[in-house]
Formats: structure tokens, C-alpha cells, sequence
């Protein structure tokens, strides 16, 4: 079948999860004890010597041995510029991330302060930490290349026979010690990424902290202003009522007067009324014969 001739994904390391953890975490302490550990300008010689090929060392073996050296020369120009970038970021965020701690501190509500002390310090740590992982990245210079003494023989004064066997291994002696340097700096770079990262994490940290106990302080204060207000309101409102209420009562008192004296006026013309039929009544009776 053709997906035999394929290559398959990285198989998964579930089970090894947990070795793979602690592994992480070994390589990354090493990187940070690297920082403080001092190293020599110039790696170790190796302990064999390259082997003779009796003359037949050919063409096609020294265009090897230049190909590889131009890869150790192009990843020591890529490590150099990444550990410049490092740099340039860590200038970058220095400033903006001490503005960030000032600005949240002010923020932060008193109960909080030791521990936003805390990460801010641990913050600013990891911070430097990572500039002086970028100035030992940048402090290795040792790049390793063909110089004069592959053309002219400086003790006889004289210039060199050319011969690719010798040519060829001092080219690989220049990869095979770029290649150590790159490593070196390649550690230090990792170690410095690394801490920028677990800075702007503790920082962010810091910021949400900051935002929710901000919004729980503003909250608090509205809803206790809103009950204050809420209540002020009711209580006036409760005097306008009673107010309002003392009036309608007082109407309704001397409205109820009123009707009573009404009833009794209507009463009293009632009985009139009926002493003025009754008189007529009479005088009717006297009138008839």
C-alpha cells in the first residue's frame, strides 16, 4: 500500500506523561543554573583525531565538509539574531511592565497587597533574570572560521600547498566547534524565553487579579449607594404619604361634618315641612262649611 511508504505521526507519550513532566522540569532548572554558571571562551578539543584517508580524500568529501560548515556558520547567525530580538523584547517590556505593576498596585485593594507584592517581585525576578540570560547569549563570540594560516604559512613565510584533505577536516573542525558554542547559546536563549514568558504570565496574573478585586470594590460601594439612595427615597416618600394621608383624613373629618350637618338641616326642614302641611291640612278643614 502507499501510506506504508509514508512516514506516521509522532506516536503519543500518555503514558509516559508524567516522566515527560519531570523531565521538562529538570531540563529547565539546568537552564536557569546555567545562568549563573561561568564556562570558557572556547570549547574543549576533541580527544580523537580526525582519521587519514592516505590520499583519497576527494572533491565531493570536502564539498561535505563545506556544506556543513556553512549550516554551523548560518545557525550561529540565526542564534545571534534571536538573542538579539531577546534583548530588544526584554528592553521593551521592562518599562511596560513596571508602569503595569504601578498602575495595578494602585488598584489593588490593601488586603491584597502581599500577595501582588509577591508575584510583582517574582515578576521583576524573572524579568532580570531573563537580561542576563540574553547578555551571556550575546557575550559568546566565538565563531570558529578558515583564517590566513589556511593560505599562508606564517612560521616559513610561505604559502600554503593547497590540500583538501586538510582543507576539508579544518572545516569540519570549525562546524564541529560552532555547532558546541551554538548550544551554549542556544541554552541561554531558551532559559531567557522562558522567563520572559513566566514574567508576562505573573504580570497578566496580577492584572486579572487586579480587574476582579476592582470590580468587586466598585460593585460594593454602588449597591450600598443604591441602597442608601433606594432607602432615603422610601423614608420620603413614607412622610408624603402620611402627610397626604393626615390631609385626606382632615377633609374627610370636616367633609364628614359637613354631611352630618346637611342631614340634620334636611331633618329640620323635613319637620317643618310637615307642620306646614298640617297646618294647611287644618285651614283646608275650616274652610268647608
Amino acid at each position: 500500500m502507499l501510506l506504508d511508504y509514508l512516514p506516521k505521526r509522532p506516536p503519543s507519550l500518555r503514558r509516559e506523561l508524567w516522566a515527560w513532566f519531570i523531565k521538562k522540569i529538570k531540563t529547565t532548572l539546568v537552564l536557569f543554573l546555567n545562568l549563573f554558571c561561568p564556562y570558557a571562551p572556547n570549547p574543549i578539543e576533541p580527544k580523537k583525531q580526525y582519521p587519514k584517508s592516505l590520499g583519497k580524500f576527494t572533491a565531493e568529501q570536502r564539498q561535505q565538509c563545506l556544506e556543513i560548515f556553512q549550516r554551523s556558520e548560518y545557525r550561529v547567525d540565526k542564534l545571534e539574531a534571536k538573542a538579539d530580538k531577546l534583548s530588544q523584547t526584554i528592553s521593551l517590556l521592562a518599562p511596560l511592565f513596571i508602569a503595569g505593576i504601578a498602575y495595578i498596585w494602585k488598584q489593588l485593594p490593601p488586603n491584597a497587597s502581599i500577595i501582588s507584592t509577591i508575584v510583582a517581585i517574582a515578576g521583576l525576578l524573572f524579568l532580570f533574570l531573563a537580561l542576563i540570560a540574553s547578555f551571556r547569549a550575546n557575550d559568546i563570540k566565538s565563531l570558529q572560521a578558515p583564517g590566513i594560516r589556511a593560505i599562508i604559512d606564517t612560521d616559513q613565510d610561505k604559502v600554503v600547498e593547497y590540500d583538501a584533505e586538510r582543507d576539508g577536516y579544518g572545516l569540519l573542525w570549525c562546524a564541529m566547534m560552532n555547532e558546541v558554542t551554538s548550544d551554549l547559546r542556544a541554552d541561554f536563549i531558551r532559559a531567557g524565553n522562558i522567563l520572559v514568558s513566566m514574567a508576562v504570565i505573573l504580570l497578566l496574573i496580577l492584572g486579572i487579579a487586579s480587574i476582579s478585586a476592582r470590580g468587586f470594590e466598585i460593585t460594593k460601594p454602588a449597591s450600598e449607594e443604591a441602597l442608601i439612595e433606594t432607602s432615603r427615597t422610601l423614608s420620603e416618600t413614607n412622610v408624603e404619604l402620611r402627610h397626604a394621608l393626615d390631609i385626606l383624613s382632615q377633609k374627610s373629618s370636616e367633609t364628614s361634618t359637613q354631611i352630618n350637618n346637611l342631614i340634620h338641616n334636611i331633618q329640620v326642614y323635613q319637620k317643618e315641612l310637615q307642620e306646614i302641611q298640617i297646618r294647611l291640612q287644618e285651614l283646608e278643614g275650616k274652610k268647608k262649611p
